[in-house]
């Protein structure tokens, strides 16, 4: 009866043992499988943190080329308007020089025609002072006439001829060095209205050539101007898709932030139930190894009991091995005291061998109970290294 009871409760602990086991040899497969899937989604998240460092250090270097040529064209438009107020405040002083220009042929010009209205002052003052001195000449002359014919008549038309020759040679002296002057200053006056107007027409023609620069420079400006303003509009837009994108990836990384965050606790959790499988794995090995190490006492100790009753047994009738109602209905009546007698003696010497070889089942059952404490220690802290440098390395 008790080695079937042994037997019995070896059995439903190795059904136990085995359920166990089949359940922890499906709960590590299902651990692999969630650290596979958590080291998927890290590489998976590192490739996209890569990624996206990737575009961001594209966009800042498409930013920098940006803000670069922004400065080489706001350098140029400074450079370019300085040119252009180093043109106007030339275009003004030539300006300044036409109009000086202008203001001394307006002078000469007004001269002239003082000159002109002195000339024809003079020319008249002249003819009056010729008619004078003709009216003069034929008043003398009447009364030379008068004088020659009251007083007998004397020869005076060689004498007026003469004062008329001198008279007239005076006049066209004058007449003469009048329109010498004249011609002098008309002359000069000539030539400096000349050099006015080559002055002039070299102004217009250097205010013509400035006032063309000048306009080319503001078209220049003008799509200078344009072309910045693109760029700054551009620099805007790409401002705000990079502060959207920036604004999107630092979701995405929150997001995988909380993914990866949800990954290790999940991993703890799966850690920490394969702690306690472990730990019930090792109370198992220890009660199976127990159980174990007793069936092999139990049955070593059955075998060395029926052992020495055979051999305590003095007949070779094997009718001791059967229990008490048998041998008392084969004997007679008369032997049936030694007989019990004898059993005592035979069953004290049993319970002593029992219990020696009890001690000596308990002795190694303590034993047995360190060295699998010892093994499962051992098993428990290199896989708890394993898991820590796996989790390490994720």
């Amino acid at each position: 009866l008790s080695r079937s009871n042994v037997a019995s409760s070896a059995a439903c602990s190795s059904a136990s043992s085995l359920g166990l086991g089949l359940a922890y040899r499906r709960s590590p497969a299902s651990d692999g499988l969630d650290l596979s899937q958590a080291a998927a989604r890290t590489n998976e998240y590192k490739i996209i943190r890569t990624n996206e460092k990737e575009q961001l250090q594209g966009l800042n270097d498409r930013f920098a080329v940006f803000i670069e040529k922004v400065h080489q064209l706001e350098t140029q438009n400074r450079a370019l308007e300085a040119e252009l107020a180093a043109l106007r405040r030339a275009l003004k002083a030539q300006q300044r020089d036409v109009d000086g220009a202008t203001l001394a042929r307006l002078d000469l010009e007004k001269k002239v025609e003082s000159l002109l209205d002195e000339l024809a002052f003079v020319r008249q003052v002249h003819d009056e002072e010729v008619a004078e001195l003709l009216a003069t000449l034929q008043a003398s002359s009447q009364a030379a006439a008068e004088v020659d014919v009251a007083v007998a008549k004397p020869d005076l038309s060689s004498a007026l001829r003469e004062i008329r020759a001198q008279y007239e040679s005076l006049a066209a002296k004058n007449l003469q060095s009048a329109e010498e002057w004249y011609k002098s200053k008309f002359a000069n006056l000539n030539e400096q209205a000349a050099r006015s107007t080559e002055a002039i027409r070299a102004s217009r023609e250097e205010i013509h050539e400035y006032r063309r620069q000048l306009q080319a420079r503001t078209i220049e400006i003008e799509g200078l101007r344009g072309a910045n303003e693109s760029l700054e509009r551009q620099i805007l837009e790409l401002e705000e898709r990079h502060s959207a994108e920036v604004a999107s990836y630092q979701d995405n990384i929150g997001q995988l932030e909380n993914d990866l965050r949800n990954t290790k606790s999940e991993m703890a959790r799966h850690l920490r139930e394969y702690q306690d499988l472990l730990n019930v794995k090792m109370a198992l090995d220890i009660e199976i190894a127990a159980y174990r190490k007793l069936l092999e006492g139990e049955e070593t100790r059955f075998s060395t009991s029926g052992l020495s009753i055979s051999g305590l047994n003095p007949l070779p009738n094997p009718s001791y091995l059967l229990p008490p109602r048998i041998l008392s209905s084969a004997t007679s009546k008369g032997s049936a005291t030694g007989l019990s007698l004898k059993k005592e003696e035979e069953e004290e010497e049993a319970s002593k061998i029992a219990s020696k070889k009890t001690s000596q089942i308990g002795e190694s059952f303590e034993e047995i109970l360190e060295e699998t404490v010892i093994s499962t220690k051992k098993t428990e802290k290199s896989n708890i290294e394993e898991t820590t440098i796996s989790s390490q390395k994720i």
